[in-house]
């Protein structure tokens, strides 16, 4: 991912997690868009974690290195 699509999702998470300030929304529509913000963050951090590999990553496209949790390291 680019930083530019990094910074967009960030900036939709924080969008989602003001949403749940609402009171006019529904309580269990709140806790959605509190739970994909939680997603979003999780994608976000993977991908930062995944520009550093450990140099031990042999994997093939689509499975995660249990040392540095970096997928796809030919990519």
């Amino acid at each position: 991912m680019t930083d530019e699509e990094i910074e967009a999702l960030e900036s939709i998470a924080n969008t989602l997690r003001g949403m749940t300030m609402d009171q006019r929304i529904p309580e269990d529509a709140r806790d959605v868009l509190a739970t994909s913000a939680g997603v979003i963050d999780a994608i976000t951090e993977d991908d930062d974690m995944a520009e550093e590999p450990c140099g031990e990553c042999r994997l093939q496209p689509g499975e995660i290195c249990d040392i540095c949790g970096r997928s796809n390291p030919s990519s």
